[in-house]
């Protein structure tokens, strides 16, 4: 195993580019440990992002008829 240490960015595809001096390394399986200078932000939730992570398993129809004096 090897270890080199670089600095370079990822691109908007979510690609990392090594130097041309690191061409034996293309087309290689890497881990990658990331260091930022800042701190990343989680991803803000947009409206309609948890569509489809709930199903309703049955539906139940019987709690309607009743109320409840309290």
């Amino acid at each position: 195993m090897e270890t080199i240490e670089l600095e370079t960015a990822i691109d908007q595809n979510g690609n990392v580019h090594f130097p041309e001096q690191y061409h034996q390394a293309y087309g290689k399986c890497v881990r990658v440990v990331a260091t930022f200078e800042e701190t990343l932000a989680p991803p803000r939730r947009s409206p309609g992002s948890a569509k489809g992570r709930l199903s309703i398993v049955t539906e139940d129809d019987e709690h309607l008829g009743t109320s409840r004096n309290i």
